[in-house]
């Protein structure tokens, strides 16, 4: 199977979102991270990487050890790397015709480096003298992200692989995924209004909506084979994605009363970079305009195999989408600066105010954040459950837990459905 440099890149920026996740769970959990152990391999995997698209990063020694989880991210950097020294001699012809691409490609790599040095600071392990090292690598990044650059793909540069490439529905689901996600992180709070919101909104809502009907098509397939263990899983991680989309939806529906009409279709990043994503579901789930039967949606193991690796990444892309979606929000009616709140409600949709929100803040209001804080949190839950069982699905499994997929009513299943919002 082939390995583009824009997969190769996409998979380094998912496995520093897993990282953060892991980190944050287990301060939660008041056990000790090895966040900062692993440190010193992305910082020699950014600047070779970096190195290659032109830019020299000093003062990185090479590193001891990279098995951990910032480890892990040293190395999804360096596949990445790769992948374009690979290409060898025809690679400074590509390099040299599309300057776009490798400004927008220096942004990513620098992105991913500077989240993982962000999260390896903040572990309580790490001495003055590795802090002092951290600012200075950190100091010569942050011009990169600074840059004018292209979101919806790398151009010629993103399309560099290795091996033979799938581009199928399925492939091209995951693909466009991560140019949604990637290219949402760019549009400036400043030009985002009640339209851009809705349409955001609703971008959120068939996201959730299409991963959990392939969560259903997965469950009720008997060609998935899947475990005890995996279908439990699956159960619990399609009643995340329906709790996520009926909190969006109600965020959708806030913000549609807030606009006259609803906004036509534009040409923002993230609304081309969404279609496409669309369009790839659509190929695979409604070919004929009308949803597949589960066999046909799940065809045989490997097919199964494949979906479960896309509902991941569909999984990681809006959660990080709603994750800004929520601090834009903030924004346009909080006090006007990032506020990280403690993201802790026992139901969905409950009344607040809660004592972080700011005095002039409508009871109507309080119902949307809510809303949204509930989806991102239902997401945050799916995203771990999506990549443990992209793990496990892995493993070895002993033939006699393996069983016939039977027909379970999940209490999620009795609550009727939302209409969803109109674009």
């Amino acid at each position: 199977m082939q390995t583009t440099y824009e997969d190769a890149l996409w998979i380094a920026r998912r496995t520093m979102g897993r990282s953060v996740l892991r980190v944050q769970d287990e301060r939660d959990k008041q056990l000790k991270p090895a966040a900062a152990e692993d440190w010193r391999s992305v910082l020699a995997a950014t600047a070779k990487h970096l190195r290659v698209l032109g830019y020299d990063v000093t003062g990185v020694a090479a590193p001891e050890v990279a098995a951990h989880k910032l480890g892990a991210v040293g190395r999804a950097i360096e596949i990445a790397s790769d992948v374009l020294e690979r290409q060898g001699d025809e690679l400074p012809e590509v390099l040299g015709g599309d300057p776009t691409a490798v400004q927008a490609a220096q942004v990513e790599v620098a992105q991913i480096a500077l989240a993982a040095l962000d999260l390896a600071g903040s572990d309580p392990g790490i001495n003055q003298f590795e802090r002092k090292q951290l600012r200075a690598v950190a100091t010569q990044l942050y011009p990169l992200t600074s840059q004018p650059a292209r979101y919806i793909g790398l151009g010629t540069l993103g399309d560099l692989a290795t091996g033979s490439r799938l581009n199928d529905g399925i492939s091209r689901m995951s693909r466009w995924a991560g140019r949604w996600e990637r290219a949402s992180a760019v549009v400036p709070a400043d030009f985002i209004g009640p339209p851009e919101m809705f349409a955001l909104s609703a971008q959120l809502h068939f996201a959730c909506e299409d991963s959990w009907r392939l969560v259903d098509g997965l469950l009720a397939s008997p060609h998935t084979r899947l475990t005890k263990r995996h279908e439990a899983t699956l159960f619990r991680l399609r009643t995340m994605l329906k709790r996520a989309n009926a909190g969006v939806l109600t965020a959708a529906n806030w913000w549609k009363e807030q606009i006259s009409e609803p906004p036509e279709i534009g040409w923002t990043p993230p609304e081309i970079t969404f279609s496409e994503l669309r369009a790839a579901a659509d190929e695979v789930m409604r070919p004929d305009g009308e949803l597949l039967g589960a066999a046909e949606l799940v065809p045989d193991r490997a097919t199964a195999d494949r979906l479960i690796q896309t509902v991941d990444e569909l999984a990681f892309a809006t959660r990080q989408v709603a994750s800004r979606y929520d601090q834009t929000l903030w924004r346009s009616i909080g006090p006007g600066e990032e506020i990280d709140p403690d993201h802790d409600l026992e139901g969905m949709l409950v009344a607040l105010p809660l004592p972080w929100h700011p005095d002039n803040i409508t009871e109507s209001e309080s119902k949307l954040v809510a809303s949204v804080i509930w989806s991102v949190d239902q997401l945050t839950s799916a995203l771990e459950l999506s990549h443990k069982l992209a793990i496990q699905r892995g493993d070895e499994r002993s033939a006699d837990d393996v069983r016939p997929q039977p027909t379970v009513t999940d209490p999620v299943d009795q609550q009727p459905e939302q209409p969803g919002p109109s674009l």
